[in-house]
């Protein structure tokens, strides 16, 4: 779980502190274009998030002790992947917020509706149905499947695609989105 906090939290004060900084708008003068400006942002924010998720699977696998079935390479990649897709929350968020603390208010409450709707507090499946529906959206959820399905049923790739390419649409669509409103605000 601190792993969606790290890829939501870290990219959603990129932009807001920014913009609360002045410097917001000396970087739109520049010939960046929004996308850039995000994936230059998000590079810090993966790679904080990836070094977090690195430990704690280390934390896991030697001083706890946890066995691990799947493929731990198949793990890394896709969690790099689904670090990426996380972060497009995050760089939404900091585009609607005008404030670091609306920064950190939306992006907690997003963690929180994420965690309980990953299918780790309850299995998705005993959720009333629109909140199953909601679900869809998160990709907390998606990668939960992952996780699961790798370490404990030893998962190769085809048996995750359902999961992988619902985290690329969601990815395709939080970049858009983002990139949309950075857009306007130029």
């Amino acid at each position: 779980d601190s792993l969606v906090l790290l890829a939501v939290f870290v990219p959603a004060l990129l932009i807001t502190r920014e913009r609360e900084a002045g410097t917001l708008e000396h970087l739109f003068v520049t010939p960046i274009r929004p996308i850039e400006m995000i994936i230059g942002k998000g590079l810090l924010a993966f790679s904080v998030a990836y070094v977090g998720f690195l430990g704690m699977l280390g934390l896991l696998a030697f001083h706890f002790r946890i066995p691990f079935h799947g493929s731990m390479g198949l793990l890394i990649g896709l969690t790099g992947f689904y670090i990426l897709v996380e972060m497009g929350w995050g760089l939404l968020i900091s585009t609607v917020a005008q404030t670091q603390g609306q920064s950190l208010m939306g992006a907690y409450i997003l963690c929180v509706v994420e965690i309980i709707l990953s299918g780790r507090v309850l299995p998705v499946e005993f959720m009333p149905r629109l909140t199953q529906v909601v679900s869809v959206v998160m990709p907390n959820r998606h990668f939960t499947a992952i996780l699961r399905g790798i370490m404990l049923k030893e998962y190769v790739l085809a048996d995750l695609w359902p999961q992988v390419i619902a985290l690329g649409v969601l990815g395709i669509l939080l970049y858009t989105a983002a990139a949309i409103r950075l857009r306007k605000r130029m």
